[in-house]
């Protein structure tokens, strides 16, 4: 089968690239997202397209998909708001994507994003980031303790211990893409 990635990061190249070797399938890689314009770099004969929820895909982009024979568009995220379904069902394009994320991934996130707040870790990466590591110190350090907005800190963590202690708790996460669901068909 021959396939196309588009929006293809530096980190996932190697995988690609070993998948398709295993598997026997052709994959042309592109960093470029896709978008009417880029689609002309996919090969003729492609069959299918993976690329990043980041950009919208319009209709005409799946009539244009359509039109050259590419029948699936798999995303590499969960949502599916940047996708004109209705224009991809239309033109018969199936669409899948990531079918679940980790609640406790989200949470961890929001937990360690309030912390950056609450500890001014913005204003410290500024003086760090203009090699001020005096000025660095003496904000971490006078403010260590003081959330930046009074109470704000305090009351957008407030929502969070009962995800936290589950999120925080020592678990075992999934390392290679094989132990992750594999993709569902949307369309």
């Amino acid at each position: 089968m021959k396939l196309a990635s588009f929006g293809t990061r530096v980190d996932e190249k190697p995988f690609l690239e070993a998948w398709a070797k295993r598997t026997g399938n052709e994959m042309q890689i592109f960093t470029e997202t896709l978008n009417e314009d880029t689609l002309k770099l996919a090969a003729d004969g492609t069959q299918g397209i993976t690329g990043l929820q980041t950009v919208p895909y319009s209709a005409k982009l799946f009539q244009m998909m359509a039109d050259r024979g590419i029948n699936f568009l798999s995303i590499r995220n969960v949502g599916l708001d940047n996708i004109d379904l209705e224009g991809a069902k239309a033109a018969g394009v199936r669409i899948s994507n990531v079918p679940a994320y980790s609640p406790s991934a989200i949470a961890e996130f929001a937990v360690t994003l309030v912390m950056h707040l609450c500890r001014n870790l913005g204003q410290v990466e500024q003086h760090l980031q203009n090699n001020d590591y005096n000025g660095a110190c003496t904000t971490w350090v006078a403010k260590l303790g003081t959330p930046r907005w009074g109470s704000s800190g305090r009351v957008a963590s407030a929502a969070l211990p009962s995800r936290f202690s589950t999120a925080s708790a020592p678990r075992s996460l999934p390392t290679t893409h094989s132990q992750l669901r594999t993709a569902t068909s949307i369309t």
